[in-house]
């Protein structure tokens, strides 16, 4: 089992558990054996390398969390555990396609850099929403999100192209030292 996949399980055992301490803290208790049982079976899909396993994953727990209300804490932690294991799952299924790679550990360590940045600014974003309250149409607010989509995408796009910069860079200086 390589790093990435360890890690896209870790994101799934944190989603769940984040997910059921959310529903016995609002008193939904009973929720929780279904969560275990949709974990299980996510363990399951991971080991046969299905690719729904993880999109069935997000987009259950998110329905959960919309009917039931968890607290805000847990539920985005939730979300963004989700979408940790959903990117990590699909990051691995990727490089299982490629085969052997020169450096596996330098690719995973850039691929980590990009999806901690991603999780820290939506986790960010998400709790800033929760503590301002702002009253808009529903089109401003549809606004609001697309700008805010617009520029989270430049920003990852300009920070993939500084790393190839700098991979090029590297790469570059290890021709003329050999």
């Amino acid at each position: 089992m390589n790093g990435a996949r360890r890690l896209a399980l870790a994101s799934l055992g944190a989603s769940a558990a984040a997910l059921a301490v959310g529903f016995v803290e609002s008193g939904a208790e009973i929720l929780v054996l279904p969560v275990g049982i949709l974990a299980a079976l996510g363990l399951v899909g991971e080991g046969r390398a299905s690719a729904w396993t993880p999109t069935l994953w997000f987009l259950t727990q998110t329905g959960l969390c919309a009917l039931i209300r968890p607290s805000p804490v847990w539920a985005l932690s939730s979300i963004a555990g989700a979408l940790a294991y959903w990117d990590l799952s699909a990051f691995d299924r990727r490089l299982a396609k490629v085969g052997r790679l020169e450096m596996p550990g330098l690719l995973l360590r850039r691929h980590l850099l990009f999806l901690a940045a991603g999780l820290a600014l939506g986790a960010g974003l998400g709790f800033a929403a929760l503590l301002v309250r702002i009253d808009s149409s529903f089109a401003g607010a549809l606004l609001l999100g697309l700008v805010a989509l617009a520029g989270l995408s430049q920003l990852l796009r300009r920070a993939q192209a500084d790393a190839d910069r700098v991979d090029r860079l590297g790469a570059g200086q290890a021709e003329r030292n050999s």
